[in-house]
């Protein structure tokens, strides 16, 4: 690559709180891997983690908006759901309580938006924090298990669930006639990847609290009845285990090298892939 390739940066002056929360979210879910093996590097990680978070709640403001450029690529909708989304994963990791008063506090009322579903992306982590949330509801001490605002972060979560399942009343029209939910024409897979993730993952909890009903029955992924028209000579480089952008609302893919809209490669689509493989390992 011959291109310029210039570093852009949030700070003080040109905030980004959706960012750094999300970054904050990475390395406090970091630090619970480590816990249990490298105590002094989980605890580094909590640290930054901290750091960031407190960085993104004072300094408010969408990276996007300060970096505009980046806006015509990966424009950001808000932070809201960047500074819950770190918040519970900071609590989650530390215990402390500062960060249970976060989401449960008039942040929640702000940004919440509870009862109204909406699809998990990169842009958009109100579904995974509305899930991650609701463990706290599942597992937490009696004291902090039935506070009406919990409750709200789990009935939320359902509500998302109930949209994802085909005989649900209130399933999402979002589907090809196949049955994959289809929700946008660029990288059509991160919605349904993402959506079967966390209805695994609101599984797992369900049954671990001997709840009945077992989300991960959902047919997020549709059937495999899609045509393929492969327009190019074999790649010279190939990508092992990454996710493709996906088909079309059509049930069609086009391996074409130049269609970046189907075959674009994203770590946001693979990470996800990766996780709900694991949660199966």
């Amino acid at each position: 690559m011959t291109e310029a390739m210039p570093l852009t940066m949030v700070n003080v002056t040109s905030p980004g709180s959706d960012v750094a929360a999300e970054a904050a979210a990475a390395l406090a879910s970091a630090s619970l891997v480590f816990k249990s093996v490298n105590t002094t590097y989980s605890s580094l990680l909590q640290k930054h983690a901290r750091q960031l978070f407190a960085f993104a709640d004072k300094y408010r403001k969408s990276y996007s908006i300060s970096i505009p450029q980046v806006g015509e690529y990966y424009n950001s909708t808000g932070y809201g759901d960047e500074l819950l989304w770190s918040a519970g994963w900071l609590y989650h990791a530390t215990a402390e309580q500062p960060y249970l008063d976060f989401v449960t506090g008039k942040q929640a009322g702000q940004f919440a938006d509870w009862g109204n579903p909406s699809w998990f992306s990169w842009d958009n982590k109100l579904p995974g924090a509305q899930v991650l949330i609701s463990r706290i509801s599942f597992f937490g001490g009696k004291d902090i298990s039935n506070s009406d605002i919990l409750v709200q972060y789990r009935d939320s979560a359902e509500v998302v669930m109930r949209g994802l399942l085909p005989e649900s009343p209130s399933a999402t029209s979002s589907r090809t006639e196949n049955g994959l939910i289809w929700v946008s024409e660029w990288n059509a897979l991160q919605h349904p990847v993402a959506s079967a993730f966390l209805a695994v993952l609101y599984s797992d909890y369900m049954n671990a609290a001997h709840h009945s009903v077992r989300w991960d029955d959902i047919y997020a992924c549709g059937s495999s009845r899609i045509r393929t028209d492969t327009v190019d000579k074999p790649n010279p480089n190939v990508a092992v285990g990454a996710l493709a952008g996906g088909p079309s609302l059509n049930d069609t893919y086009v391996d074409a090298r130049n269609n970046s809209m189907q075959g674009e490669l994203t770590t946001y689509n693979s990470a996800l892939f990766v996780a709900h493989l694991l949660i199966w390992y």
